[in-house]
């Protein structure tokens, strides 16, 4: 008889122990969601300043923003369509294959995949995914 009386004081201890952690509210993860934003605008404010004024070669010297304005590199009016992996890619791998229509070697990678760090590229990349 000593086993059931066992069982029966341990479910109330299981209970204690799996509800020791509060369950998620919809506030908490939606102050999540709101973090998460936050931090995203930050990187993509962040990578708006790399293209601009933070990195040599300045990136808007050879890419405009405008659609169809090409000055030396295409126009990246749309190129947040790429993706994440495909523009991380660009700017740092330099064997990465050139926007159709572009010579490869012209981009600077070498010089982006040397100098920027890994966030400075996430940030890049961030601020650049906004170009739909």
């Amino acid at each position: 008889m000593p086993r059931p009386i066992l069982a029966i004081a341990l479910i109330p201890m299981l209970a204690l122990v799996a509800c020791g952690q509060p369950a998620p509210t919809p506030a908490a993860d939606q102050g999540l969601a709101v973090q998460s934003a936050e931090s995203l605008a930050q990187s993509q404010a962040r990578g708006a300043y790399l293209f601009y004024q933070g990195v040599r070669p300045l990136c808007h010297a050879c890419h405009s923003l405008q659609e169809g304005r090409v000055i030396v590199g295409p126009s990246l009016a749309h190129v947040g369509r790429k993706g994440e992996e495909r523009l991380r890619a660009v700017l740092t791998q330099p064997d990465a294959p050139p926007a159709e229509g572009f010579a490869k070697g012209v981009m600077p990678v070498w010089v982006y995949a040397k100098w920027l760090t890994e966030d400075q590229v996430t940030d890049l990349v961030h601020f650049l995914l906004t170009q739909q």
